[in-house]
């Protein structure tokens, strides 16, 4: 059982006279909710689809040319409008993702 169930079961109990009992509908609802957002926080953006918001803080994932398998995730500084990450200039951005604070 992973975290999501395990507070999935939590949050479903309710108490009937005295008596723990489950309430299928709650318990089912808020999973369905915590692995939407779980889905939804951890998800790359494709940058030739969508672009990042002008001038805000994400990460970027980078392959560079002629690397084959070679993944860096580094940051965007948006006060210099830079990407911070390894060295070099020979790379394609593959992904995006936004900052969670």
């Amino acid at each position: 059982m992973n975290n999501i169930e395990k507070q999935a079961e939590r949050f479903g109990m309710e108490e009937d006279d005295g008596f723990a009992v489950m309430n299928d509908d709650k318990r089912d609802g808020f999973k369905a909710g915590a692995e939407w957002m779980h889905a939804e926080l951890t998800r790359w953006h494709d940058p030739k689809e969508e672009a990042p918001e002008f001038l805000k803080d994400v990460l970027f994932k980078i392959r560079y040319r002629g690397c084959a398998r070679i993944f860096y995730v580094v940051g965007y500084l948006k006060e210099s409008g830079t990407i911070v990450g390894p060295c070099g200039l020979n790379y394609e951005i593959i992904g995006w993702r936004e900052i969670h604070e």
